[in-house]
């Protein structure tokens, strides 16, 4: 019997090559667990972003809702009316409604607030919309970001007369 077979016939184990193929079948394997589980992840995170966008438009289309159903609509007074304007790739609509006061010294305990809606860049270059508001009795403005990363804010509305597009 030559050295290079095996004298025993009770010897166990594998060869070279059975391990080889092993190693290659197991990697095979983790390489497609690997792949699907990050797809998997980068799609949660992406269906994760979408939600918040949802989430966001929500929240804003709530205060807009809030605001709009407050507005009163005064025919002798022109600072009560909707006014708007087209403003590049979207809208501005001012009003007036009522809304909870503000409770702060040197304010005028007053439950009449001044809104405008409308959009501009942000600091990223996306196209956001904001919300001022403003006490009409003292013209003190607070400007907020309430929805960002809008593709255009157009918007439709009754000034006591005609509808107009702004």
């Amino acid at each position: 019997m030559s050295p290079s077979r095996r004298s025993n016939a009770g010897d166990k184990g594998f060869t070279l090559i059975e391990l080889l193929i092993a190693v290659a079948v197991g990697a095979i394997i983790l390489t497609a667990l690997y792949a699907t589980f990050f797809s998997v992840f980068r799609a949660g995170s992406v269906a994760e972003a979408k939600l918040n966008e949802h989430i966001r438009a929500g929240r804003f289309t709530d205060l807009f809702s809030r605001d709009i159903h407050g507005a009163h609509l005064g025919r002798k007074s022109p600072s009560t009316e909707f006014s708007g304007t087209p403003l590049g790739m979207g809208s501005t609509l001012s009003f007036e409604t009522f809304a909870y006061p503000v409770l702060k010294k040197g304010f005028p305990a007053s439950d009449l607030a001044g809104i405008s809606y409308f959009s501009g860049e942000g600091a990223d270059g996306a196209l956001n919309v904001y919300r001022e508001s403003w006490n009409p009795y003292i013209g003190q403005r607070v400007k907020v970001e309430v929805l960002s990363g809008v593709r255009s804010f157009d918007i439709e509305y009754y000034n006591g007369s005609v509808w107009s597009k702004a």
